[in-house]
């Protein structure tokens, strides 16, 4: 009995000299993206959107379709439609230099090239730092625009690249 009263005693004084359990931090949700700019504005794309990034290939051009689409270019054996965004979006064309790549869209049935004057890299940006709302004063830009991240007292705009090529007026390349 002595025993038992000893392993009880022992027990109880271990609980209350205990230190307490770590408790969990909060898991903090990332937000995992491309920086990169055209037309002299800085974006992300959300890294889903994106399948590839590739140096600047040589474009053929295309007859008949909208001065913003360059053209087709092979990039890994596939040939993808080039679109110059920023002459889409009305903001200054980019010129074509060492720094520039195609950021590669492949959605549903449609894989596209969109170039653009550099990539920054991937970014992460914590979800709690997210703006829903950004205004622009860019009007063709703002309807693809979906929200952004407060960073550095700046706000990095997040561009949709999947809303951008679903809309109407992108999808109809023909002149």
């Amino acid at each position: 009995m002595k025993l038992f009263q000893l392993m009880r005693e022992i027990a109880a004084q271990a609980q209350e000299n205990a230190a307490p359990l770590p408790q969990p931090e909060r898991i903090r949700e990332i937000w995992n993206g491309i920086s990169y700019q055209f037309g002299g504005i800085e974006l992300l794309s959300p890294l889903t959107e994106i399948s590839e990034i590739a140096p600047c290939p040589s474009i053929s051009l295309l007859p008949g379709v909208q001065p913003w689409v360059r053209g087709i270019a092979n990039i890994r054996g596939n040939l993808i439609t080039v679109v110059d965004l920023a002459s889409f979006l009305e903001l200054r064309p980019p010129t074509i230099n060492k720094n520039s790549r195609i950021m590669v869209v492949n959605q549903a049935d449609l894989m596209l090239g969109i170039l653009v004057d550099e990539v920054h890299g991937l970014r992460h940006y914590d979800y709690a730092k997210q703006i829903e709302q950004i205004t622009l004063d860019k009007p063709k830009l703002a309807p693809y625009v979906k929200g952004g991240f407060a960073f550095d007292e700046q706000e990095k705009i997040v561009l949709s690249l999947y809303s951008l090529v679903q809309a109407e007026d992108f999808l109809n390349i023909a002149a």
